[in-house]
């Protein structure tokens, strides 16, 4: 079984779908959030209570993701283990590009995430990988969907940073590797 699973990571694309559960438990999950916003919004309640209810659902949002990203920043020794996480699954996916024996395929994976927190950006940064998240420039940041398509040396192992901009629910903890699948020749790791 390992070789057939290396002989796939040798031919596929390879790319993750992350959610907002790996950042569990420093960040808290979305939840109903989005839902009881629903249902405020079509309740029959007075417009100044629903714009009562909205805010506080926001705040609760607010305070439990993202005021603590500048903590996550700052290095809240409760955020380390979080953030360790996402490093060690860096640097493991990182390896494995960089052992790759395929000359078709780039050295290359795709980490699509529906996160507003910065345990990735910080992750990435901090091991010094290369990585593309779509923004060209440093003072002027601009963001372009062509900036994905720029070309990297096949040498290199380098990381694609696609994000959603919304949350999802969680279950917990970051849960350990389960199974993969092959579509279209891409492999998709479920985590």
């Amino acid at each position: 079984m390992n070789e057939q699973r290396k002989d796939t990571i040798q031919g596929c694309n390879i790319n993750f779908l992350l959610g907002s559960g790996l950042s569990c438990p420093y960040l808290k999950a979305l939840g109903k959030v989005e839902s009881l916003l629903t249902q405020v919004e079509n309740s029959s309640l007075a417009d100044d209570k629903k714009k009562l209810v909205t805010a506080s659902l926001y705040k609760c949002f607010f305070d439990g993701v993202i005021s603590k990203n500048s903590n996550i920043l700052a290095g809240d020794t409760a955020a380390k283990s979080v953030l360790e996480n996402y490093k060690d699954f860096l640097r493991i996916w990182n390896s494995i590009l960089l052992r790759r024996k395929s000359t078709i395929l780039s050295k290359e994976v795709n980490l699509f995430t529906t996160n507003v927190d910065i345990f990735l950006d910080k992750a990435l940064e901090d091991l010094g990988l290369e990585y593309n998240d779509g923004f060209n420039g440093r003072f002027k940041p601009t963001f372009s969907l062509s900036n994905f398509k720029k070309s990297r040396l096949s040498s290199m192992a380098s990381t694609r940073v696609w994000g959603a901009g919304a949350l999802v629910d969680c279950t917990g903890a970051v849960a350990p590797m389960v199974g993969w699948l092959i579509v279209n020749d891409i492999l998709f790791l479920r985590l």
